[in-house]
């Protein structure tokens, strides 16, 4: 260990005036490294020194201290199921919200088809009726299609989560 601080002395010792050179004054401050400075370097580097060895030895995790809470995982878990289940819901709202639009076109549709039926006549007004049916069930399948894409981000989003807190992230 004497040999690297003899490596790195000149950080804290002051090389030796010739004696031709000798300070002017009693209160004058000797040539070379500042005392503070040379005190702040030593205990920087012990101390950078100790935790590194401390964190290989011990095992420490400096970096992510929650991973210790066993609470945490758990709670972490919860709020991910909470989040999953938000998600959810919501997105069979949005399908309710989705058919009672399709189903509120689909009535108006039929009640233009059928105020026209003067003008459209029997064939008119079956025909009507008929695109009213097809445009209800296209919008049906729309709504069951974005009701499946709103369940797969909601499961794609819980498994990213859980992940995060098996990692301790």
């Amino acid at each position: 260990m004497n040999r690297w601080l003899d490596r790195w002395r000149f950080l804290w010792e002051e090389e030796i005036a010739p004696p031709e050179e000798a300070p002017r004054g009693a209160r004058e401050e000797p040539a070379g490294v500042p005392r503070p400075l040379r005190t702040a370097t030593r205990f920087v580097l012990v101390g950078s020194l100790a935790t590194s060895l401390m964190s290989q030895i011990i095992g420490v995790r400096l970096v992510a201290p929650v991973d210790a809470a066993a609470i945490y995982r758990a709670q972490c878990l919860q709020t991910c199921e909470e989040k999953y289940h938000n998600c959810v819901k919501n997105a069979s709202d949005a399908q309710t919200q989705c058919y009672q639009t399709a189903k509120t076109a689909l009535d108006h549709c039929k009640e233009v088809c059928t105020g026209q039926s003067s003008v459209l006549g029997r064939v008119g007004l079956t025909t009507c009726l008929s695109s009213c049916d097809r445009t209800y069930t296209k919008s049906q399948t729309t709504c069951a299609q974005k009701q499946q894409s709103q369940n797969k981000t909601c499961q794609t989003n819980f498994q990213t989560c859980k992940q995060a807190c098996n990692s301790g992230t």
